[in-house]
């Protein structure tokens, strides 16, 4: 009855059922292919649906309009019971004629006037003819209780009709069981219908129905609460009540949203009034035996073995054992089995609701209260509870009292989520353990809780949440002093030092023999510039524990921002010897060695780290530094490459790689890395044009092939104006100027045919007149040795190169 939007907007989880249906229902219209399908779960399963779903789809697609005639029968023909019923009933389906034209009722009418014995030939002869050179599409439902009604006879005349000319394809649904719609000499039988068994909603696909059901209906304050860790817990309440069935979610959807249990309540029980005929009947239709064994399945509330059954119900193991499977059969139960036993359960937990509204009378009912608990924190429930009016409506005579609260009971929901959060951690799938950590949060709200949700969201990046976590577990445990060092490290992540000093204090303030807490204070003041108070901390770590190599490394990191090589390098020492296997204190200990230039001990110590953590991206970025300082420029750009190839994506590694191939005469290699380098760095916030000196020191060797260097600088010119970085190419030559003042290597005439390059190809450039300038005092100066030279530039432009080629002209006071 919804209109075709609305079952769009709520449809899930069959998407691609959906599709491989209406792909089969194709090939049957537009070729002499046919295909037959039956669809089979219990009912509320969603079977209406995706039939509906069907037929409007069918509608769209104008490819078939020319090809096919949809005869979509009711949900429930009661009025068919044999097979002449059954083909006025599709012609009754068939779309209605063009307006205006009477000739179908006209004939249809004319059927009801012949013999009996004519009628069939004369109806089916009359739907071959409107379907023409169509293929006659039938939707039908309840598939097994049409068969029922035609008798065998009739079910032999459908497989003729369905087969005669190729003409038909039908969809079918039926509750099921499959041994329960064909009788055994049924012609359906065999393989005359593709059987697709319909699965119930898991929880995410719960989740996503009740999602589509708040978008669609404009529930904004649903839509708000399914997203957290609380809505999602309530749908687990709601699968308490409703195991895996869309009809339910589709009826309880909008309760999600109700806080107070006056507003919970009566709805809830409005609803179950409603449903308790629907399962009353369902259990009447059963026989006697099996009324039973629901009734004690329902008082059970647990799931009962085949023993527990045959003693309650005063039958033999055997009779219980068909019994129970003939309730599984028919879809009243569902069974499981662990070990060699096999345990059932009902199919569908209202069922165990409606029974008990009956038997108790107005009483509180023991499902129900499993239920305000899973919906409700303990502590919320009963303080709900306690406001509530010691008599009012009829709907508070079923709410428990906080005495029945307050006995044991376990939250089933929290142990699928701890499974959900352990299995989804150590798959990776941190978005999955997120979701599961909210939900425990939202249901237990323990610090482990907590912790687990903060854990999280550092794995995915989310910083700024983790902090807001570790915030509100601080205002409930505020004398725990690893969640203050927690929430110090993900501040320092963040770049909040001064919160995240302030947040270490407080850690050591409660538990100052805590070294891990001292190594957090040194990192946070080595971001903050104080790397002395930062060796102070380290030393404090050390002292607490002396196998600290956190505490060593850090130590270490401190020295070198002193410039104390030497130190550091004890310091890393002393960490690889207690963790030998570390590749991180390897790549410490390496980077003190690239300072003091012993590239071989370096390279021996980054071999070792690339062999331990042959997938971490620094360790080859290290080796790559180590190759390049060796001047093995070969292989120190196989080594960035690695590391790219593992996902080093910084710009030191992509310029670093410029750099190499223009070291290695590929300058056409080069110049594209670094316009793609340029296209990445430069336009940034903070935009960064990579070490301009060592780029334009690689073009020194070409002085002997003037018109290579001079084609080298119009390039390196080009593509750096291209990104607006010309500032920084200027720099970079500045910086050149000892390079070519100083050495010995270079001549005064090679000295003078780099400035003539550079003035000649930056000229036009308005950010090359200083660097030009500059350099063709220091060419002049290096002639002549005469410091008269340099008054020639402007107090600012004197100061600035004095260092860059070792002079001081002192003032005369």
């Amino acid at each position: 009855m919804m209109a075709p939007e609305a079952l769009e907007a709520i449809f899930v989880q069959r998407e691609e059922l959906l599709r491989n249906l209406l792909e089969r229902i194709g090939i049957s219209a537009l070729t002499r292919d046919k295909y037959h399908t039956l669809l089979v779960g219990p009912r509320g399963l969603g079977k209406t649906h995706l039939i509906s779903m069907i037929y409007y789809r069918l509608q769209a697609v104008k490819e078939l309009r020319d090809h096919i005639l949809v005869a979509w029968l009711r949900e429930e023909e009661w009025g068919v019971s044999c097979f002449r019923d059954l083909l006025f009933s599709i012609l009754r389906a068939l779309p209605p004629p063009a307006a205006g034209d009477p000739t179908r009722e006209k004939r249809l009418e004319s059927l009801y006037s012949l013999e009996i014995g004519e009628v069939e030939t004369a109806a089916s002869a009359f739907i071959k003819e409107l379907a023409g050179n169509r293929t006659l599409v039938i939707l039908a439902e309840n598939f097994d209780d049409l068969l029922k009604k035609l008798g065998s006879a009739g079910e032999a005349k459908l497989h003729h009709f369905l087969q005669d000319g190729s003409r038909c394809c039908m969809v079918a649904t039926s509750p099921g069981p499959v041994s329960q719609v064909f009788a055994s000499g049924s012609p359906f039988r065999q393989g005359f219908f593709r059987l697709q068994q319909l699965s119930e909603l898991t929880f995410e696909d719960a989740v996503q129905l009740v999602s589509k059901i708040a978008r669609y209906q404009g529930d904004e304050e649903l839509i708000s609460l399914i997203a957290t860790g609380r809505g999602r817990a309530r749908v687990r309440a709601l699968r308490y009540l409703a195991g895996g069935n869309h009809r339910a979610y589709v009826v309880f959807a909008p309760l999600l949203a109700r806080e107070s249990i006056d507003q919970l309540i009566k709805p809830l029980m409005e609803t179950v009034d409603d449903l308790t005929p629907y399962y009353s009947s369902r259990i009447a239709a059963l026989p006697l035996g099996q009324r039973k064994i629901i009734e004690y399945v329902c008082e059970d509330r647990h799931p009962i073995r085949i023993e527990d059954v045959a003693r309650s119900c005063f039958v033999s193991p055997p009779a219980a054992s068909t019994q129970l499977e003939n309730l599984c059969k028919t879809g009243y139960l569902q069974s499981y089995k662990i070990g060699d036993t096999r345990y059932y359960e009902l199919r569908e937990p209202l069922m165990r609701l409606s029974f008990e509204v009956k038997k108790s009378r107005g009483k509180p009912i023991g499902l129900l209260l499993d239920f305000l608990r899973l919906w409700y924190s303990p502590a919320e429930l009963k303080q709900r509870l306690e406001v509530l009016p010691s008599q009012g409506t009829a709907e508070q005579n079923y709410v428990p009292s906080i005495d029945a609260l307050e006995k044991g009971w376990k939250d089933p929901r929290i142990d699928e989520c701890c499974r959900e959060y352990s299995a989804s951690v150590g798959e990776n799938d941190f978005e999955s353990a997120l979701k599961a950590a909210e939900e425990l949060a939202a249901v237990r709200g323990l610090k482990q809780d907590l912790a687990a949700q903060a854990f999280c969201l550092v794995r995915l990046g989310r910083l700024e949440q983790a902090a807001a976590v570790y915030d509100k577990m601080r205002r409930s445990w505020n004398d725990d002093a690893e969640i203050w060092r927690s929430r110090s490290w993900v501040l320092n992540r963040l770049g909040r030092y001064e919160e995240a000093l302030a947040s270490c204090g407080k850690s050591i303030e409660l538990d100052p023999d805590e070294a891990k807490t001292w190594c957090f204070q040194a990192s946070v003041l080595l971001n903050l510039a104080r790397p002395t108070e930062a060796l102070h901390c380290c030393d404090r770590a050390i002292k607490l524990n002396k196998s600290d190599t956190l505490a060593w490394t850090t130590r270490g990191a401190a020295l070198a921002d002193l410039d104390l090589f030497e130190e550091a390098l004890e310091a890393f020492t002393e960490a690889v010897r207690l963790e030998p296997k570390s590749a991180k204190a390897r790549i410490h200990l390496c980077a003190a060695l690239i300072e003091l230039s012993r590239f071989d001990q370096a390279l021996e110590q980054i071999q070792r780290a690339t062999e331990i953590s042959p997938e971490d991206p620094s360790a080859w970025v290290v080796k790559g530094s180590v190759l390049n300082g060796m001047k093995r420029y070969e292989d120190s750009l196989q080594s960035f490459q690695k590391a790219i190839s593992l996902g080093e994506d910084s710009a030191f590694v992509q310029f670093k790689a410029v750099e190499l191939l223009f070291a290695l005469d590929r300058w056409r290699e080069g110049a594209a890395q670094l316009d793609g380098a340029l296209s990445r760095f430069a336009h940034t916030e903070n935009p960064n044009a990579g070490d301009s000196r060592a780029l334009i020191r690689h073009l020194l060797p070409t002085l002997n092939a003037p018109e290579t260097l001079r084609l080298s600088i119009k390039v390196l010119l080009l593509i750096h104006r291209k990104h607006n970085m010309l500032g920084a190419l200027g720099q970079g030559l500045i910086q050149c100027i000892p390079d070519v003042v100083s050495s010995t290597a270079i001549s005064d005439a090679d000295a003078s045919k780099w400035l003539s390059s550079w003035r000649a190809m930056a000229e036009g450039f308005p950010e090359f007149r200083l660097p030009v300038r500059l350099l063709d005092s220091a060419v002049r100066y290096r002639k002549t040795r005469d410091a008269a030279i340099l008054m020639d530039l402007p107090q600012e432009e004197r100061k600035l190169l004095e260092p860059l080629i070792g002079v001081h002209v002192e003032a005369i006071a």
